[in-house]
């Protein structure tokens, strides 16, 4: 590939040309130190991709990708944008005019080789209007109705993670690429099975929500720092006390809703001595479920928006969460499973979909009135998966969470139903017979669903995992004030 790198600050532009060259075996890059300079070698050479900065002596990256986009030789260039300030109205300009991704600095080497590669292999026509016309390739709706973009694997290996786009038109257009941070997820090789036909209007208000995710005009939740930093810690074989408790005590409140938890009934017993610091609430909590404790604490300033009708449902959201992750962490302790706690994440950020819908739907009720509790009931059960899937993926989750986010409501889709999947889907029933949930429960006798009974569980291990659901929500509940 031929690439052209805009950057006036020399060490980060030998850094990409050098990430490019032992990553990707591309060598054939020129670097500019403006935007004027770039244009000059567009016109002269033809080039694969533009890396560019924003701000530039002589002609800024904004200037230098609204002439790319107007001009006939270089408007379907793919053009990542990269720039140290990406606040909203920024990221929107760019979008508006053309942009194919946009990164922030400081960036990981893999974030800037995963998304050059991708750019490269979509090599979509990128324009700030959709096409006058059906693309012939554009395959009609419902039968391979899909945007696409790539991004991570499904865990089943078939194919990428999947956003369905409904449209009220038959055929599909093309839009600019949403900058990173705002991606939407690929198109898988077949579209998905079980779905129910949905009306006319739900299509529409499906279509709103897609549209609005796309444009950037939402801000979209990021993960916290402290919830990145568990993160890493949780993939250390051996975590440094002394160090993960500095890092826990630099957050005054994170330190407070641990030493309320370790004195709560849950993990005192009505017995245990009270206690006043935070080492003594990491020893009583212990490493790795303290470590959960604290991704949950800094996750769960997720689950907050302004609009009042959304506000009582992301609350609801985050019990059901709470809950399913404890559930799925019980099952698995019963069932001899090793790292239990691996399985309260699991459970956690099943639904982190609906979170994310949330916040678009409560952006959107600002404009449109009629947004009520059963439009985004329709919304969550159309499009929660996918989005889920998405957003993991952005988060570079493994693989078996967005397996578990993309199939935990229907098991029959999943090309491979792993023990994670099936732990998770009985938790997510279980909790349903709780009342922590959205849905009311139906009756349904877990043990004869197929999950339970593929894990052999019975009557008196369901009970058993039910109490310690309820025990541990209340008390976290009560610690985080929900």
């Amino acid at each position: 590939m031929k690439v052209l790198i805009v950057e006036d600050e020399t060490p980060l532009a030998r850094a990409m040309m050098t990430m490019l060259k032992t990553s990707l075996g591309w060598h054939d890059i020129v670097v500019t130190q403006d935007g004027q300079e770039a244009w000059d070698r567009l016109m002269a050479e033809t080039y694969d991709l533009i890396i560019s900065d924003w701000s530039m002596p002589r002609k800024t990256g904004d200037a230098l990708l609204a002439e790319v986009r107007q001009h006939e030789k270089t408007r379907h260039m793919p053009f990542l944008m990269i720039t140290a300030y990406a606040t909203k109205d920024r990221v929107r300009a760019a979008i508006q005019t053309g942009v194919s991704d946009y990164l922030v600095k400081p960036f990981a080497k893999q974030v800037l080789v995963d998304t050059v590669r991708r750019l490269v292999a979509d090599a979509l026509p990128v324009t700030p209007a959709p096409a006058p016309s059906t693309p012939a390739t554009a395959p009609p709706l419902g039968e391979q109705g899909w945007e696409s973009r790539a991004g991570g694997r499904r865990p089943d290996g078939q194919g990428l993670v999947a956003l369905h786009t409904p449209s009220p038109s038959p055929a599909i257009q093309k839009t600019p690429e949403t900058p990173r941070g705002l991606q939407r997820p690929a198109s898988p090789s077949q579209p998905q099975r079980g779905r129910a036909a949905s009306s006319p209007v739900q299509d529409n208000v499906m279509h709103d929500v897609v549209r609005h995710f796309k444009s950037g005009a939402t801000q979209l939740p990021v993960l916290p720092e402290m919830a990145c930093t568990i993160i890493a810690m949780l993939k250390e074989e051996e975590v440094d006390f002394p160090a993960l408790e500095k890092v826990l005590a630099a957050d005054p409140s994170i330190t407070t809703q641990l030493i309320g938890l370790a004195n709560s009934s849950y993990y005192s017993r009505g017995g245990g001595r009270h206690l006043t610091t935070l080492a003594q609430a990491m020893a009583r909590l212990g490493m790795k479920p303290m470590l959960n404790h604290v991704f949950t604490m800094a996750y769960g300033g997720l689950f907050k928006v302004e609009y009042p009708l959304f506000r009582d449902l992301l609350a609801r959201l985050l019990e059901h969460s709470l809950a399913t992750g404890i559930g799925a962490q019980r099952l698995a302790w019963a069932l001899g499973f090793p790292n239990p706690e691996g399985f309260f994440t699991l459970g956690l950020l099943h639904d982190i979909g609906k979170v994310i819908l949330v916040h678009i739907l409560a952006d959107m009720s600002r404009e449109q009135a009629g947004i009520t509790m059963e439009t985004a009931q329709k919304v969550f059960k159309t499009l929660h998966e996918e989005f889920g899937a998405a957003w993991l993926t952005q988060w570079h989750f493994p693989p078996a969470f967005t397996h578990v986010a993309l199939y935990h409501h229907a098991l029959s889709r999943a090309a491979d139903v792993t023990v994670e999947l099936q732990v998770v889907h009985v938790a997510n029933l279980l909790v349903r017979q709780l009342g922590y949930s959205l849905h009311e429960d139906d009756g349904t006798d877990l043990t004869q669903v197929e999950s339970a009974v593929a894990l052999g569980l019975d009557a008196a291990v369901l009970r058993m995992v039910a109490e310690h659901v309820r025990e541990y929500v209340e008390a976290f509940k009560l610690t985080l004030r929900v």
